[in-house]
């Protein structure tokens, strides 16, 4: 299966992840991860790495025993 979607100049971040991210946190949540996540930041050079270890952490809180994959890729 795959997807095709075409980005715009409103598109900062692609996620790539696997199901027991997608499982576990709903797409408007994740959102708002990136953004929070990136609005605190102040090292650009590390906010993707942030962002992973926060949704991967927030899956553990969930309970969540399933694969815990996740790439952030932010577009410049």
């Amino acid at each position: 299966y795959y997807e095709t979607k075409e980005l715009n100049n409103t598109n900062q971040f692609i996620i790539l992840a696997s199901d027991g991210i997608w499982d576990h946190i709903e797409d408007n949540d994740i959102q708002n991860f990136i953004y929070e996540t990136f609005n605190k930041c102040n090292k650009e050079d590390i906010v993707t790495k942030k962002i992973c270890e926060r949704l991967v952490q927030e899956c553990f809180n969930f309970g969540s025993s399933d694969n815990i994959s996740v790439f952030v890729i932010k577009i410049t």
